[in-house]
């Protein structure tokens, strides 16, 4: 079956919402392909770095410096044919997009790995949270107390961060331009949808999670709307940004009267 990516930028909800689509019998969630440490699953090509490695033990010049876009292409076909009869979904971070164009590249290049999956004609989930500021504070936060997710009966760490608010504004009007690059590549791509996690929630942030996002996805995909909404995860930042963030007030006024003000009350 064709693969479909999970696109988004870091604390964007993507395990929450890779614990959703686990619990459907036809995807096949994988985490993070390119995430930096290889996986300690049993199935030794879970992420790419994994399948890098044993091509490298076969073949020690795949180690040189080179564009990969082969080396990627082939992953995903191998991931594609381990799969038969089900989808499997491909966690990629936005910061991913270029590891397919080798070491060298313009800043500002388009990423190849976008370009590979256009061409492939493969399904996007354009994955995007509007409140880029609670995005910052739960990354923070989760470097902090090195606690990165939660589940069902885990000790939260409870502990206060302080953010450095001198260029607060320009980031977060950096990843918003982010994300709003990432539809821009793939506004023309056939297959793409974009979800805002803050839509998957009755009365946000809080509440039940919404069943019609779900059957969105599963009519994007073609598959039926079988899906347990109940989250395997649990919520790792206080909905109030009083318990969590210890320079509250400075953090406001590096924000308030801005055009992203409203991100300090929702």
């Amino acid at each position: 079956m064709p693969l479909a990516f999970l696109l988004s930028m870091q604390r964007s909800g993507t395990n929450f919402f890779r614990g959703i689509l686990e619990s459907h019998p036809d995807l096949v969630p994988y985490p993070e392909v390119f995430e930096e440490f290889p996986s300690q699953s049993p199935f030794p090509t879970r992420i790419f770095w994994d399948f890098y490695l044993e091509r490298v033990k076969a073949d020690p010049l795949a180690a040189l410096p080179q564009p990969r876009p082969e080396l990627v292409e082939e992953y995903f076909a191998q991931v594609e044919a381990a799969h038969p009869g089900q989808t499997a979904v491909l966690d990629v971070k936005h910061n991913s997009l270029h590891h397919a164009n080798g070491i060298w590249h313009r800043s500002g290049g388009r990423p190849e790995l976008a370009e590979i999956i256009r061409r492939r004609g493969d399904a996007v989930i354009l994955l995007i949270r509007r409140n880029i500021l609670r995005m910052l504070v739960s990354l923070d936060r989760a470097l902090a107390v090195k606690y990165y997710h939660a589940y069902s009966g885990d000790e939260v760490p409870r502990m206060k961060i302080r953010m450095g608010t001198e260029h607060l504004l320009a980031t977060i009007r950096c990843w918003q331009n982010d994300q709003c690059y990432m539809q821009e590549i793939f506004s023309s791509h056939p297959r793409s949808i974009t979800l805002v996690y803050e839509d998957f929630w009755e009365d946000y942030p809080g509440g039940m999670l919404k069943r019609e996002p779900f059957e969105q996805v599963a009519a994007f995909l073609g598959i039926p709307p079988a899906f347990d909404l109940t989250p395997t995860m649990v919520k790792f930042t206080p909905n109030d940004l009083r318990e969590t963030v210890a320079n509250l007030d400075e953090v406001d006024a590096a924000l308030r009267g801005t055009e992203v003000g409203w991100m300090l009350d929702s």
